[in-house]
């Protein structure tokens, strides 16, 4: 039960230049770090070629260590020359303002990165940026992650040229060493292990303008984008529908290939055909599926672990716990305890800055995609 990891889809090598770049720079030899991650140098040949997430995630934490940088995601970020990050930093300074910037990436995200959800929410009094990716929300994804927002919010400070202050951070991974120079970059506290990445901005930073806007530039821009999604594989229709066929199949006891193929209408080689097309199988939609549920599951003190390991159609509790911890780093009882005190020490942070400003404690939870 379990054998294969959940997939985590691919990633455009733009995304892993500016690492192999920053090693570079600092003289420190990028052949055993790209080899670590599977990645050779021919792979690098160009911005717009793909890569498989789990090898971009690695080759982020290996350079880390072979800079012995544990803030290297960050000091990447704040170093990186303009235009680095190829079309996805173009599409977002040539936008009119911050917010549609965000608005801009939250559509195209799906060709940088084809299986994670970037979603933009316009409350009253702020804008909300969040990036979901469950199962690459342990330790390993670290670096890339803090690169990312790191990424975004210079970007947007240099493009409106105004050094604002996030109203809020968050990341889904633990907090670590480094944390206080995040602190010091982003200019507020920055939250840890929270279910999803959050960059809060305020309104009226949203509704800055960009130096770089550029209309006609962007117009030629968002027709190459259009092209190129249209080629990216949609992980948000017929997978979306196969993982909430095998969260039925779940529900019922007994999963299968079978059974997932009959539940949408088709033959079981039609079936495994169709997913193969999205790059995915049906052992690994299974794989994320239960990662999910689990994590969801296991936040409620009530069900007990031995009751969702039956619940997940494991054989028994050490086949649950050895999967759980290859997905998350953690077993399940760990990942329990420590995500009931971090949402104590979150809810206690939100209630205090919210006493400070007047405001009401944001209660939203975050959106998500079947894709993430």
């Amino acid at each position: 039960m379990g054998r294969s990891a959940p997939t985590l889809g691919t990633a455009e090598v733009a995304l892993v230049l500016p690492a192999v770049r920053a090693l570079e720079a600092r003289g420190v030899p990028a052949g055993a770090v790209l080899s670590s991650a599977g990645v050779t140098t021919a792979n690098l040949t160009r911005a717009d070629d793909r890569l498989p997430y789990e090898r971009v995630l690695a080759l982020w934490e290996g350079a880390a260590r072979a800079a012995r940088d544990p803030a290297f995601g960050l000091h990447v970020a704040m170093t990186m020359a303009a235009g680095a990050l190829d079309l996805l930093e173009y599409l977002f300074c040539t936008s009119p303002t911050l917010l549609a910037a965000h608005q801009r990436i939250a559509k195209y995200v799906r060709i940088f990165v084809d299986s994670t959800w970037h979603g933009v929410t316009v409350s009253g009094t702020h804008v909300k940026i969040t990036r979901f990716r469950r199962i690459d929300a342990g330790v390993i994804g670290r670096q890339y992650r803090e690169f990312i927002i790191a990424a975004t919010v210079l970007r947007g400070r240099e493009a409106t040229g105004v050094h604002w202050i996030p109203r809020r951070v968050a990341f889904g991974h633990p907090a670590h060493e480094a944390r206080h120079e995040l602190d010091r970059f982003f200019g507020t506290r920055v939250e840890y292990d929270l279910p999803a990445d959050e960059l809060w901005i305020d309104r009226k930073t949203a509704a800055l303008p960009l130096r770089s806007s550029d209309s006609k530039l962007s117009t030629i821009l968002i027709r190459y984008a259009d092209s190129l999604l249209a080629s990216v594989p949609d992980r948000t229709g017929f997978v979306a529908q196969a993982r909430r066929a095998i969260a039925g199949e779940l529900a019922a006891g007994g999963v299968s290939v079978a059974k997932g193929a009959a539940r949408l209408g088709m033959s079981a080689r039609t079936f495994q055909r169709r997913l193969a097309g999205n790059r995915t199988s049906h052992q690994r939609l299974l794989d994320e599926t239960r990662y999910d549920l689990a994590s969801a599951y296991l936040c409620d003190p009530t069900i007990s672990v031995t009751q969702l390991t039956f619940m997940l159609d494991f054989a028994d509790v050490s086949a649950f716990t050895r999967a759980f911890k290859r997905w998350s780093g953690m077993t399940p009882s760990e990942f329990r305890r420590r995500h009931v005190r971090q949402g104590r020490e979150s809810t206690a942070m939100a209630a205090a800055r919210g006493k400070r400003r007047g405001e009401a404690i944001p209660t939203e939870a975050p959106s998500r995609s079947p894709s993430s």
